[in-house]
């Protein structure tokens, strides 16, 4: 048996590309992409999601499944448009994790072109298939989509799978944010208000402000409320429930439906601490939230606030004392360990066929790189937030048209076995 082993050195290979040493090249994002989907086939999370996916077909010719699998690949390449369908799926890990039953890679001997055939998911096209599903099927399956609908259902059912997999961390740190996300000025932008909005990208009142001053300037834009989930060491973000509106609407009421309908999804205990900026200030929302769902909200404090009166009131006590705070242990998030080591009996690929149904998920193929790290608990890093606990995944200084992109890191631990699948399901019974 041939393995091959990675190790990951920067400096290493930096200086080795410096001096022209290149054996061997390989496209690390088509295998980490790869890695990820095939974690994500083995636990059966694209199949779970897919279940309760608002799709806008009553006939199926192209499972849900895929298709949230193929956006997942459109987002980590960046690609603006649907027409980039079909380069991503050639570049990307999609086909490669789902093996030979969805599609082949096959390279010319002279040329060195890659050639891509896919079978499909039904028999209605006359041509060799050189993509799963056509690209306009992706783009008119999100077109018809209710927005409301997917909205909602990522709000509720994206929680409840992170939950199944024990990915919140015990402590129950959440951020909120409100944010610009700023458009062309198109009127085809449904939804979206036009501000005025000073050099630091701050809306400004037209009234108070001298309008043939340069810096005041009009921006098309809608406002996108998220509720974040991180860990002190920031070395994960996971964003549980979003919502976007006009950029004119006032995000306090939103963000406190967020939670309300993230308790309701994942009940209660999960969300300990909620850490919010002054624009999200409501006493009597968040006191609301300590009776009803013991949550703790953190806020800033100005210092013409009563709240901080109080405080620097309490430190002119008679025995009163400052003490050094330290920062608890971060608790690493433990992964189910595989129970057994059994080993799956071959099967061709005419008998994989006639015992799955049409539209279901195929097994993940195999990596052709061994894992050969050892049985135990790992860490698993899905990002690091780019900003400190004052800002959210895009800041208010944002230049318009520009968006920060916060992706997932770029090691990702195994996700363990196919058994897990039976561990998320009980889990979300509990």
């Amino acid at each position: 048996m041939n393995l091959t082993v990675f190790e990951h050195d920067r400096q290493f290979v930096i200086e080795a590309l410096r001096r022209g040493e290149l054996d061997y090249l390989e496209n690390v994002s088509e295998a980490a992409e790869a890695n990820l989907f095939r974690h994500l086939l083995d636990r059966r999370v694209l199949e779970r999601l897919a279940e309760s996916y608002p799709s806008p077909r009553e006939k199926q010719e192209v499972p849900v499944w895929f298709y949230l699998a193929s956006q997942i690949s459109l987002r980590l390449h960046g690609a603006p448009g649907y027409n980039a369908f079909p380069y991503v799926i050639r570049c990307g890990g999609l086909i490669e994790a789902l093996g030979p039953e969805v599609g082949r890679k096959a390279v010319h001997p002279q040329t060195g072109d890659v050639s891509l055939g896919c079978t499909g998911f039904n028999d209605k096209n006359r041509y060799d298939r050189q993509t799963p599903c056509d690209q306009d099927f992706l783009r008119k399956f999100a077109r018809d989509t209710d927005a409301q609908g997917l909205q909602a259902w990522f709000n509720r059912e994206v929680p409840r799978c992170l939950r199944a997999l024990k990915l919140f961390e015990a402590e129950g740190l959440f951020i909120g944010d409100a944010s610009y996300l700023f458009v062309p000025d198109q009127e085809h932008y449904e939804r979206s208000a036009v501000l005025l909005f000073d050099e630091h990208h701050h809306p400004v009142d037209p009234g108070a402000v001298d309008l043939r001053d340069q810096r005041y300037q009009w921006h098309r834009c809608y406002k996108i409320v998220s509720l974040i989930h991180v860990n002190r060491d920031l070395d994960f973000f996971l964003v549980v429930a979003a919502c976007l509106v006009p950029g004119s609407q006032h995000e306090c009421p939103l963000l406190y439906e967020l939670v309300d309908g993230f308790v309701n999804a994942v009940g209660k205990g999960v969300m300990k601490v909620l850490i919010l900026d002054r624009g999200l200030l409501d006493g009597p929302a968040m006191g609301r939230l300590k009776t009803e769902y013991h949550i703790d909200t953190v806020v800033p404090l100005k210092t013409n606030m009563d709240a901080y009166q109080d405080v620097m009131g309490l430190t002119r006590l008679k025995d009163f004392h400052w003490e050094p705070f330290v920062l608890p242990a971060s608790t690493p998030l433990e992964l189910p360990q595989r129970e057994g080591s059994g080993h799956c009996s071959a099967r061709t690929e005419a008998a994989a066929k006639a015992a799955s149904p049409p539209g279901s998920i195929p097994s993940p193929a195999a990596s052709p790189h061994a894992n050969l790290a050892g049985p135990g608990p790992r860490r698993l890093q899905l990002g690091r937030l780019s900003r400190a606990l004052n800002g959210g995944h895009q800041p208010r200084d944002q230049r318009p048209g520009r968006s920060p992109r916060l992706g997932a890191g770029d090691h990702r631990a195994p996700l363990e076995c196919r058994a897990d699948a039976h561990h998320l399901q009980a889990a979300d019974r509990d």
